[in-house]
């Protein structure tokens, strides 16, 4: 069963969004301090995917 199709709906959450840019925003780099995100066990194989991409 391919669920790749299911990646590109990820990009459609306001959320999934916010966590990019607080993620790959420049000032993040530059500070060093860690981030943490809190994320259901279930949901963690799909945000890995999805960040992988």
């Amino acid at each position: 069963m391919n669920l790749g199709c299911l990646l590109p709906l990820i990009d459609e959450m306001p959320g999934y969004r916010q966590l990019l840019e607080a993620l790959f925003s420049k000032n993040s780099k530059k500070s060093g301090v860690e981030q943490r995100v809190v994320v259901l066990d279930e949901a963690k194989p799909y945000l890995l995917a999805a960040l992988h991409r």
